[in-house]
């Protein structure tokens, strides 16, 4: 299916305790290749073929926020360094806050953040 160079990204904002704020970050992009991302992380030594076989996709996604992990082959200027994802989710961690990452189904990913405000 074809996808337009524009892409869409939205972002929400929620309060529903008193100290957290929630962030829900989407796109309408392809969204992750479940397939690349488990062949890396067997490649990388990160989890067994056999374990990555019983792992849901949010699981595997879930690599992504792995030190030096990514699936680009060729490193440029903004990505395939395997730093980006796992530096977010230290910071976040360090501030007690947290993040997840979801596919869409062919439409794109969503991240969710739980910000701590204390």
């Amino acid at each position: 299916s074809f996808k337009s160079e524009m892409g869409k990204i939205s972002v929400k904002i929620e309060k529903k305790e008193k100290n957290n704020l929630n962030l829900i970050i989407k796109d309408d992009g392809r969204g992750f290749n479940i397939n690349k991302i488990k062949s890396k992380a067997i490649e990388k030594g990160l989890i067994s073929k056999d374990k990555a076989e019983n792992m849901d996709d949010d699981q595997i996604i879930s690599f992504i926020f792995s030190p030096n992990f990514s699936t680009k082959e060729e490193v440029s200027d903004i990505s395939g360094r395997g730093v980006g994802m796992d530096v977010v989710k230290t910071f976040l961690n360090d501030i007690n806050s947290e993040i997840s990452v979801s596919n869409r189904k062919s439409n794109g990913a969503k991240f969710f953040i739980k910000l701590n405000l204390n």
